[in-house]
C-alpha cells in the first residue's frame, strides 16, 4: 500500500513538474531573441498575444488585494510542492531498516506504530504521538505525550525509558536517540494515538 501510494505521488509530482516546465518553455519561446533559435517544429506563439484578456486583468488589478493574493498563493504553492518533492525523494530517510538477519528488515512506520501503542499503554498516559526519522545508523524517535491530570512526569519516565530501550533492542544494529515532550492533557481526553 505504502509503495503504491509513493509511486502515485511521484508520478503526480513528475506530471506537475513536466507541465510547468513545458508551460515555461512555451512562454520563454515567445521572446524574440529566443524564438529565432528554436527548431521549426516548435509552436509559434506571437509575442503580442495575451495569455489573459487584458481588460479582465486590468479589472482584477484595480482591487488592492489582487497582487498580494497572487504573490502569496504562488509562494505558498511553490513551498508546498518543494516540500512534497523533498519528502518523495527520500529526504526523510529510509522507510525500511535492514536487520542483521538475512533478508530481514523493519518498516519505520511499523516501529512507530508499535512504540505509540506501547507508550499509550503506560499508566498515566492519556495519549501520545510517535515519529521516527532514520538517518544512516541512527533512529531519531520524537515522542509527544499527554499525561492524565494529576500524573507527575517522574512517575512515567522510567517506563518510557524502558520502552525506548525495547525499541533500540528491536532495531539493532541501529542506535536510538530519543526526544520526549510531556504535557498535561485536558480533562476528558480520550486515549488515542
Amino acid at each position: 500500500m505504502e509503495q503504491s501510494r509513493r509511486a502515485v505521488n511521484r508520478i503526480t509530482l513528475a506530471s506537475v513538474g513536466l507541465a510547468l516546465a513545458v508551460g515555461g518553455a512555451l512562454l520563454a519561446g515567445t521572446e524574440a531573441s529566443i524564438a529565432g533559435r528554436l527548431p521549426g517544429w516548435w509552436p509559434d506563439v506571437p509575442y503580442e498575444s495575451p495569455l489573459v484578456d487584458r481588460a479582465y486583468l486590468s479589472g482584477l488589478r484595480a482591487f488592492a488585494w489582487w497582487t498580494p493574493a497572487v504573490v502569496a498563493a504562488t509562494t505558498l504553492l511553490s513551498l508546498l510542492l518543494a516540500r512534497w518533492f523533498v519528502s518523495q525523494c527520500g529526504g526523510t530517510g529510509p522507510h525500511r531498516l535492514r536487520l542483521p538477519t538475512p533478508g530481514g528488515f523493519l518498516h519505520v512506520d511499523a516501529l512507530s506504530d508499535a512504540l505509540a501503542r506501547r507508550t499509550a499503554a503506560v499508566d498515566g498516559v492519556a495519549r501520545c504521538r510517535v515519529g521516527i526519522r532514520a538517518h544512516r545508523t541512527r533512529l531519531y524517535v520524537h515522542t509527544r505525550i499527554w499525561l492524565h491530570p494529576g500524573v507527575e512526569p517522574a512517575a512515567v519516565l522510567p517506563t518510557l525509558a524502558a520502552v525506548l530501550t525495547e525499541a533500540e533492542a528491536s532495531a539493532q544494529p541501529y542506535s536510538v536517540v530519543g526526544r520526549t515532550r510531556i504535557s498535561a492533557a485536558s480533562p476528558g481526553t480520550a486515549r488515542v494515538r
